[in-house]
């Protein structure tokens, strides 16, 4: 709850035009604290592997494409660089809006709904956080994760 606070105060002054931006650091932190929250769950059993693939599934997919295709080019995959799937989406659209939108309606309305059905459905959970990568995947390739513009 005390992480969900924080971001969501901290979206106040981020949402675009963004007036504050986390950095590195922040959201490093906040990786980490998704990290230990997941080691928790699952040591707990209320949540599995797999709920928490689905729940990630966006930056799963959107990281995956964009280091495989800058390793496979022979790029310093450890290199900043400006060529995720969503940034390509901000220059293609010209709005961060839109795409936090659609990332956040993406959530909400399909990543949501299977992750509750992983829980629900544990011994099919492998199969749902297939089904909820796949299309991210997809997209992921079509927005051009990890090519140069």
């Amino acid at each position: 709850a005390t992480l969900f606070s924080a971001g969501a105060g901290f979206l106040v002054w981020n949402w675009p035009p963004a007036k504050l931006f986390m950095g590195d650091v922040g959201s490093s932190f906040i990786g980490f604290s998704l990290g230990i929250l997941a080691l928790f769950s699952m040591q707990t059993g209320s949540l599995s592997v797999w709920t928490w693939v689905i729940l990630l599934a966006v930056f799963i997919a959107d990281a995956s494409v964009t280091l495989a295709r800058r390793y496979q080019r022979g790029e310093k995959w450890y290199e900043g660089h400006a060529s995720h799937a969503y940034q390509h989406a901000a220059r293609h659209y010209k709005s961060h809006r839109r795409v936090t939108i659609t990332i956040t309606g993406i959530n909400c309305l399909w990543l949501a709904p299977l992750a509750w059905c992983s829980v629900n459905w544990s011994e099919a959970a492998m199969y749902i956080a297939v089904l909820a990568l796949a299309p991210l995947v997809v997209l992921a390739i079509k927005l051009g994760a990890g090519k140069n513009n």
